[in-house]
């Protein structure tokens, strides 16, 4: 089997956070919301210096009138009087007709009625978040309750400093923004597991400084590759001719820089504190000392239950050839599912968001094959997502069509992971290395996924449709990512590896 070096960018980088280890906190504030609340209808929903649109009606069973009013004094009362005098109309059945109004303060009076109905939601998802994540730490006697916590907040706070940072700058704050800090949180949670995933399989004997030098040199890379391509991929989004698009991909953007930051950092330094905790042998609540633990006799800690299942049983059945086989069969089903429901889906911002991607993985994946395997995840997943969208009679104005162009980056993640996971097994055969990196990261995918659902599903149930269709976005974006990274990809990445 031939060799060629392929790291030459990953291995420096990945050195460079094997020091940063050694190290490890920081703090935001939001402020001036109201001031900076901007949802005006022309300014921020209509495309910048946009053309009008033009057509004919060929057929139509309901008329539509237009009175057109000086602006005025005045103007908004009467507008005002007008739609109470039709609401009451429509009470008493008028005329016998169906009767729908429609003003030029209508659809601004829709938007600022719900621009504050998510900050309720944030407060109940935070609060899933925090149980998700607490009941996935919860193993007795290594309880790592508050390291959970921890990295629940810690997500939290990237988006509080974020959104403080851009209001202080004085960005407007816009509807479509309120979809962010769901989004944040469960990428948050997700940063949190890998690392706490990566520090389980170090040695529980050794210094602290050495285990997080070992934890940053592997789990610092797999944030690093997909935090690069979701910033971009928002960075992106800021070529959108739509203002209420640019502040969503601006504020989100921003937010994941910041989670990236306080992952590294502030997390860090809990693990860190942590470590010494359980090093003493104390309680994870009362601090009282306990008896000398397990791990001090495997020097390793407790293995997940589900990590045992990865290893055991799942890795070695999906690298059975049979099982290949059905896989493959079943990708193509859900391929013909997505190109049936598929609608006619042509943007210039998803071939450059893909060249993007392609670009970070050749880069920080040291594997040319994995790199065009995990960009391929992206059409794929484009496939499906707008596909299935379809059959689920989802209806994409052109601002949600932007945002499932810019969220579509995130179907590159859990492949990415796995990936990297896959590359840099020690492990001597290709199924061997596939059920390695299964075990090493299928986990905390599978949490990653999860707390990401959890992140969105209160917005199933908000009155707002942008919150609504932004649930269903996300939702199949996870779904069809996890599926490619821990069913489709490990096939043809095996496949493709063993020729290199």
């Amino acid at each position: 089997m031939a060799f060629y070096r392929t790291d030459c960018v990953e291995k420096p980088v990945s050195k460079l956070f094997e020091k940063l280890g050694h190290l490890v906190a920081l703090g935001g504030g939001l402020y001036f919301l109201k001031d900076r609340e901007n949802n005006d209808v022309e300014k921020q929903f209509t495309p910048i210096n946009g053309p009008s649109k033009e057509g004919v009606i060929q057929k139509a069973s309901a008329i539509r009138l237009f009175y057109f009013l000086q602006d005025n004094n005045g103007t908004s009362e009467w507008l005002q009087q007008f739609q109470n005098v039709l609401s009451k109309k429509k009470k008493h059945n008028f005329l016998s007709l169906q009767v729908s109004h429609f003003t030029s303060l209508s659809r601004q009076e829709e938007i600022e009625k719900y621009t504050t109905d998510g900050i309720p939601l944030f407060s109940i998802t935070y609060s899933l978040a925090i149980s998700f994540s607490v009941l996935s730490c919860m193993r007795d006697p290594e309880n790592k309750i508050w390291v959970s916590f921890m990295g629940v907040l810690s997500a939290g706070l990237a988006v509080l400093s974020s959104f403080g940072l851009l209001l202080l700058f004085r960005v407007p704050f816009v509807i479509t923004v309120a979809n962010s800090p769901f989004l944040i949180l469960g990428i948050g949670v997700d940063d949190m597991f890998i690392m706490l995933s990566n520090w389980q399989q170090t040695k529980v004997k050794n210094p602290v400084e050495k285990r997080m030098a070992e934890t940053f040199k592997e789990a610092a890379m797999f944030i690093t590759i997909t935090t690069l391509t979701d910033v971009l991929g928002f960075y992106i989004g800021l070529l959108s001719e739509f203002r209420s698009v640019q502040a969503f991909c601006l504020y989100t953007s921003t937010s994941i820089i910041f989670c990236y930051i306080y992952n590294i950092l502030f997390f860090g330094s809990v693990l860190a504190l942590n470590d010494r905790r359980e090093q003493s042998d104390r309680h994870w609540l009362t601090c009282c000392k306990l008896p000398r633990l397990l791990k001090e006799k495997t020097g390793a800690e407790k293995q997940q239950p589900i990590a045992h299942f990865f290893k055991f049983y799942y890795g070695p059945f999906l690298t059975k050839p049979w099982t290949k086989v059905c896989v493959m069969l079943l990708y193509l089903g859900y391929l013909a599912g997505g190109i049936y429901g598929c609608f006619i889906f042509c943007s210039r911002n998803v071939c450059f968001t893909t060249a993007v991607m392609l670009v970070i993985s050749l880069l920080l994946i040291p594997n040319p094959n994995c790199s065009l395997w995990v960009t391929f995840s992206i059409g794929s997943g484009v496939t499906g997502i707008t596909g299935f969208m379809a059959l689920w009679g989802v209806n994409l104005d052109s601002i949600l069509m932007i945002i499932l162009v810019v969220c579509i980056g995130f179907t590159v993640d859990f492949s990415a992971h796995i990936s990297y996971a896959f590359v840099s097994s020690k492990k001597s055969t290709t199924n061997e290395q596939a059920v390695d990196a299964l075990f090493s990261l299928g986990y905390p995918v599978l949490q990653g996924a999860a707390s990401t659902i959890i992140g969105v599903l209160i917005l199933a149930a908000s009155k707002n449709h942008i919150f609504r269709t932004f649930f269903k976005i996300m939702f199949l974006i996870m779904i069809f990512g996890l599926a490619h990274s821990i069913i489709f990809m490990k096939c043809p990445v095996c496949g493709t590896y063993s020729f290199i």
